[in-house]
């Protein structure tokens, strides 16, 4: 396996054949899915410091949406999370931390960078936000069952 040079890198390897498995198309950072009508969404932001990056998921119609900032309507194969509302629509970030005070996932941390090399501390990031799929499922099917 080839070293990891970049979080886009641990996502690609470490979380993207899971969303593949799970009927998820898209490329690095954005996700998208249609399912019974509905669009699930899941795209990575990494911090634009670097040693972090946030997951957030939305859902909304499968056809598409028109953005709350634009008038022009996003179609389904263009679709992710950034382009609904975080305070209206169904639209969540995925935390990181213990009773969700963290929303960050880091790979830059001192003790990361003394103990681990970078491709493990990668990795190990990649890791973590994969151990969230379930609740992410989980999210997506609570909102499947609210009407749009």
């Amino acid at each position: 396996m080839a070293a990891l040079r970049s979080i886009a890198d641990a996502v690609k390897s470490e979380i993207e054949p899971l969303l593949r498995d799970l009927g998820f198309i898209g490329e690095y950072p954005h996700y998208r899915r249609n399912r019974d009508g509905r669009a699930d969404l899941i795209s990575f932001q990494t911090n634009k410091n670097g040693g972090s990056f946030i997951v957030e998921i939305a859902q909304t119609s499968g056809e598409g949406v028109t953005p709350f900032w634009s008038e022009d309507f996003i179609p389904f194969d263009q679709l992710n999370v950034w382009h609904l509302d975080p305070h209206r629509d169904k639209r969540k970030r995925i935390l990181a931390g213990p009773f969700g005070v963290l929303g960050w996932f880091h790979y830059d941390r001192i003790w990361q960078r003394i103990f681990l090399k970078n491709h493990e501390r990668l990795r190990l990031a990649a890791r973590g936000a994969m151990g969230k799929i379930p609740k992410i499922q989980a999210q997506f099917d609570k909102w499947h069952r609210i009407p749009n």
